[in-house]
């Protein structure tokens, strides 16, 4: 597309076209001046769509949560099936986005594409409890999961080191090829999955039926 042909410049297009030069490039390579040249105009027409580059980030972040919902089906069942596709639907989008992960954890709930993913969560739980200090605690032992596979998927993806395998460490180099091959199979990902689900089930039950103030070490107030 050319100059004089692009798109009418917006938020979304915004978004959309920074998801695409973190993509390519990586998210220490986004700039306004490069986002612009991208679209064809100077970098400051862009702060009439967006307030600074945090602003922007908060947009390409609502971008992938958007991706996420739209690829979560919403399954019937008990919320232990609704949660689990939930997750595999946040790997799938991040695994395709990974320079963009970082932009999913590690950021203040500040966005609305955020918000309106964590409600959507929320709801897995509803006609389960109505504590939602329950739904955060069952949440959390599945995000847990999610965002460890994803650092392992992103793991996978570096070069590996020259680990000699028969040298002193040699099945330090048997373990990390062993531990790489495992994030090949899709279907090992929802059997770990359902592994995690199984206890998480089971405590989840527990603190629902019978309020408990101990989980694996960690208090829990009641």
């Amino acid at each position: 597309m050319t100059v004089t042909e692009r798109a009418p410049l917006n938020r979304a297009l915004i978004a959309e076209t920074a998801l695409s030069l973190i993509d390519e490039r990586g998210l220490d390579q986004l700039s306004m001046r490069k986002l612009g040249a991208e679209l064809g105009v100077e970098a400051m027409s862009l702060y009439n769509h967006v307030d600074n580059k945090d602003d922007l980030l908060d947009a390409v972040a609502d971008r992938l949560y958007e991706r996420i919902l739209d690829a979560y089906t919403e399954p019937d069942g008990p919320w232990r099936v609704r949660a689990a596709e939930m997750a595999l639907s946040y790997v799938s989008v991040a695994a395709v986005h990974p320079n963009a992960f970082p932009l999913l954890v590690g950021r203040p709930p500040v966005s609305r594409g955020e918000q309106r993913f964590l409600d959507r969560v929320v709801a897995i739980f509803d006609g389960t409890t109505d504590d939602l200090r329950v739904a955060a605690l069952a949440f959390s032992v599945v995000a847990n999961w999610v965002v460890g596979t994803l650092v392992q998927q992103a793991s996978s993806a570096s070069e590996l080191p020259d680990l000699a395998p028969d040298g002193e460490f040699a099945r330090v180099a048997t373990f990390i090829g062993t531990t790489v091959d495992q994030d090949e199979d899709y279907s090992s990902e929802k059997h770990y999955l359902n592994l995690i689900m199984d206890n998480t089930d089971e405590l989840f039950r527990l603190r629902v039926n019978q309020p408990i103030r101990t989980l694996n070490g960690l208090k829990v107030e009641v």
